[in-house]
């Protein structure tokens, strides 16, 4: 992660025990971007505090704390802060930078870059994507792969809410494919922006579609390519499944696995699940309970030979529905030596509660 903006120190009277906190947290942060092997968890960590005292030393008026807060927001672990101090953080800067920059201002890239990843109101969000379309609009036409480009970047977090995105995506996707190959991975990333958003409509054939294609150009000796690969043959399991096509779903459980061996210190993770069925009458009467399956994972992701252990005081209904709902479950099976193989003993705990 690099800082892509800039700070304009003052030496205006700000208390010198503020100035100096900030200073000190901003060559801390400084320090650890030159070092590698830095973890993400205490980047981030190091630009939030940074972000603090900037703040702090700065105060709510400053494109220097809107500037730190766009810098945070793009660290990896953002996402998991306090949802208060992100809309905190998000309105920061969008008031700052309304105040500063005129509306074709190109830093508001970085702006609404930021802010979009904020977890706010449904109307909020469309205000954003509006604004951030109608931005980057004179690229489509002036610099068509810029725009393309940028974007990209926004349907990152616009590809799976519930809007009409193929107006705006397929017109860029068609111009992208016209002067790039195929396995560009502009081109791969917004075909796979716009299958998940033509899966989350319903538009089952045309993701699927655009789920293959990703699939048949990304380079699996890329780290970005193979994570492409993975993402679509997981999304095609999920597609299949509810399409009551187990059989087509399967040749994309094996490739998963065959690409990423099981952790022998993680439990799997099933590729497609359902939950079970709550029984009508325990949740008339709030009752709650729990169940642990054992099953095993045949060579092509499977389930077989769920059962229920240490069940003996559990209500007969919750075993029957969790047992009913592992074994639809599909997971991506074990490798060993290069072949598939079933991995017996898993279990998994379903908890059943009414608040």
């Amino acid at each position: 992660m690099a800082l892509s903006v800039g700070l304009l120190l003052s030496s205006g009277a700000w208390a010198q025990d503020a100035k100096q906190a900030f200073q000190q947290a901003y060559a801390d942060y400084q320090a650890m971007l030159d070092v590698s092997e830095t973890p993400s968890t205490e980047l981030s960590a190091a630009a939030f505090e940074a972000y603090q005292t900037g703040r702090n030393y700065f105060g709510d008026d400053s494109i220097n704390s809107a500037n730190l807060a766009i810098n945070y927001l793009k660290s990896p672990h953002s996402a998991g802060q306090d949802r208060d101090i992100l809309k905190s953080m998000g309105d920061l800067i969008l008031s700052v930078y309304e105040a500063e920059l005129s509306k074709t201002d190109a830093r508001w890239l970085d702006a609404y870059d930021a802010a979009m990843s904020i977890p706010y109101s449904s109307y909020r969000k469309q205000e954003l994507r509006e604004r951030y379309l109608a931005l980057i609009a004179p690229l489509q036409k002036a610099n068509p792969q810029l725009y393309a480009a940028t974007l990209v970047d926004g349907a990152k977090y616009w590809h799976r809410e519930d809007i009409p995105l193929a107006p705006i995506l397929e017109p860029a996707l068609e111009q992208l494919e016209s002067e790039l190959p195929a396995s560009d991975l502009s081109v791969l990333t917004l075909q796979l922006y716009l299958a998940h958003n033509h899966f989350s409509k319903n538009r089952r054939n045309s993701a699927i579609e655009l789920y293959e294609s990703v699939i048949a150009s990304a380079n699996a000796d890329e780290a970005a390519g193979r994570r492409l690969k993975l993402l679509s043959h997981a999304a095609l399991v999920e597609l299949y499944e509810r399409k009551g096509e187990s059989e087509q779903a399967t040749e994309h459980c094996v490739a998963i696995g065959a690409a990423q061996p099981w952790s022998e210190n993680n439990e799997p993770e099933p590729l497609f699940r359902v939950n079970p069925v709550y029984p009508i009458s325990y949740a008339t009467k709030k009752l709650s309970g729990s169940v642990t399956v054992q099953f095993d994972i045949d060579e092509s992701g499977f389930v077989m030979n769920a059962e229920p252990i240490h069940s003996e005081d559990t209500p007969p209904e919750f075993v029957r529905s969790s047992i009913e709902a592992v074994e639809s479950w599909r997971y991506a099976p074990k490798f060993e030596n290069g072949e598939a193989v079933v991995a017996t003993d898993q279990t998994v705990q379903l908890d059943f509660s009414i608040q």
